[in-house]
């Protein structure tokens, strides 16, 4: 389930993706199953976001998001960065959500006739539906990494 460097390389952004997780700890209790949650690639999956081994989603992510596995998903007819028409189905591990922005907005409380120099403020914070995807390469690097430390072989590795 892990894409070679060729199929990295015919992503792009705009790309239906599926996460499995606990947002905000949501989940079945009763069959103790995981939320699915859909989103897009919100930057060239082929492409390192400001020069680190992520790309961004377009998707609800909320805490408890955080280590959910990032899938391609792709069922019917889909197009490889616009060039190729293929038909079937395509899914691959791209990585897992680690952080989401959030947009803060400060506002002011004042009191009236209470003479003071310091006014409390409020700072709220909204997501702004924009996560973070490490790479399935991070995933693979720190995996081969631990194995190493413990004195153990990785076998091969995908790109």
């Amino acid at each position: 389930m892990f894409p070679s460097a060729d199929a990295f390389g015919q992503m792009d952004s705009i790309e239906d993706l599926l996460f499995i997780g606990y947002p905000n700890g949501v989940y079945d209790k009763t069959n103790n199953l995981p939320i699915v949650r859909r989103g897009l690639a919100a930057t060239p999956i082929h492409l390192d976001y400001e020069g680190k081994p992520v790309f961004l989603i377009d998707a609800s992510v909320f805490p408890g998001s955080s280590g959910s596995p990032v899938f391609i998903y792709n069922s019917g007819v889909w197009s490889d960065r616009g060039k190729v028409t293929v038909a079937g189905t395509r899914v691959y591990l791209l990585g897992i959500i680690a952080s989401v922005f959030f947009r803060e907005s400060d506002g002011s409380i004042t009191f009236k006739e209470i003479p003071s120099s310091m006014r409390p403020v409020v700072t709220t914070q909204e997501m702004i539906d924009l996560g973070v995807v490490y790479k399935v390469r991070t995933i693979l690097e720190t995996i081969e990494h631990l194995l190493r430390l413990h004195g153990e072989n990785s076998n091969s590795s995908p790109s």
